[in-house]
């Protein structure tokens, strides 16, 4: 079975990726693009995957840094379709959430949805996934996530709201990186 580094964790956008790309393959979660790279430089994965551009923000600098810099090389490509919900614990409605937490890259591509909650505070997470299960966990109704519908069934929460991303038809580019 290939082993293939992600930025994340299962549930995340980059764990979707990886299931199309390489599929069968077993998932080794890293905290940061750096370790992500590391782990196939230090042959603990065989490959990675991860995202490079977003059609909201556009290139998605520090992976693309953290690549740059580990010597590795893009091969492959697929544009993964991302729908961002806003994620709680049961109990929680839009007006009980005061602080959101999730990638940067996700908050950054639902910045209309701040602008028209200025009452909700972003807070940067690792990636989406492991934000939404820091929700489930902390089961505080003031506590939300934005991340996939996938990564909200898997830990339990309750979508709030969907499609909160500037651009109802947001993709994000992921590659498949190899030595």
């Amino acid at each position: 079975m290939i082993k293939v580094a992600i930025q994340g964790i299962a549930g995340s956008y980059s764990d979707d990726a990886a299931n199309i790309l390489v599929p069968s393959s077993e998932i080794v979660e890293c905290r940061s693009f750096n370790d992500t790279f590391e782990a196939v430089t230090a042959g603990v994965a065989e490959c990675a995957v991860v995202p490079l551009r977003n059609k909201i923000v556009g290139e998605i600098v520090p992976a693309t840094n953290a690549l740059a810099r580990s010597g590795l090389r893009p091969f492959e490509s697929i544009e993964l379709t991302v729908k961002h919900v806003l994620t709680a614990v049961g109990g929680a409605t839009l007006e009980t959430i005061k602080k959101i937490i999730s990638h940067p890259e996700a908050i950054k591509q639902c910045r209309n949805f701040f602008e028209s909650h200025p009452e909700i505070e972003a807070i940067s997470d690792h990636d989406t996934a492991s934000s939404v299960r820091k929700v489930a966990e902390s089961n505080d109704v003031s506590l939300g996530a934005i991340a996939s519908e996938r990564a909200s069934v898997l830990f339990g929460t309750q979508v709030i709201a969907r499609d909160i991303a500037d651009d109802i038809d947001n993709y994000t580019t992921f590659y498949l990186v190899k030595r």
